[in-house]
């Protein structure tokens, strides 16, 4: 979970629950208000495991499970 003046941001399972030795497709972000509405669903197409904001570039940057790459998501391109 990620947080900035305006949003909240949330990985979003969705989904029953997964087994013992699996690992979790997640590719949805829940994004919420303050007031705990939520405002959008952002979905990848790519599973994500941890998320970082950036304030100052205005960017959610993720990461995937296995990987060493790192994906952003351009917030004044998500939210215009």
């Amino acid at each position: 979970m990620q947080a900035d003046d305006n949003y909240i941001y949330a990985l979003y399972w969705g989904k029953d629950r997964w087994g013992m030795h699996e690992i979790p497709y997640v590719n949805t972000i829940h994004v919420f208000d303050w007031h705990g509405k939520l405002i959008q669903k952002l979905e990848t197409d790519y599973d994500i495991d941890k998320m970082f904001l950036d304030t100052v570039r205005n960017r959610l940057y993720v990461t995937r499970p296995k990987s060493d790459d790192v994906y952003y998501l351009d917030l004044d391109e998500v939210f215009n």
